[in-house]
């Protein structure tokens, strides 16, 4: 509004002050955008923040002393089995469920 109002009464003349203007016009404006953004994104921000504070504090019965029973470990060769393992991804279609697997000593994935 302001060039348009100083254009029409003539008090920028020059072609030259007039192309400053408007690039000082698109820089303010593409830092105000920015700012508006992050205003915007602040609640997702926030959710994400909560969510991972929630990962880290749930306590893991592997940790050596965080539970009263303690769990053996075994030294050597060993077996993992995965029983009814889900994943998804929030606001996605793409999941995985009732996934099992067992891998034996010495085994491999390829």
């Amino acid at each position: 509004m302001y060039l348009i109002h100083n254009i029409t009464i003539g008090s920028i003349a020059e072609t030259g002050l007039f192309i400053t203007m408007i690039l000082a016009f698109y820089e303010v404006d593409s830092i105000l955008y920015w700012f508006i953004e992050m205003i915007r994104n602040t609640d997702s921000l926030s959710l994400n923040a909560e969510k991972i504070r929630a990962f880290f504090e749930i306590k893991s019965d592997i940790e050596v002393g965080s539970s009263p029973k303690k769990l053996a470990i075994s030294i050597g060769a060993f077996s993992v089995d995965l029983q009814n393992v889900g994943f998804s991804y929030e606001n996605s279609d793409y999941s995985l469920s009732n996934f099992n697997i067992s891998i034996k000593p010495g085994g491999n994935l390829l």
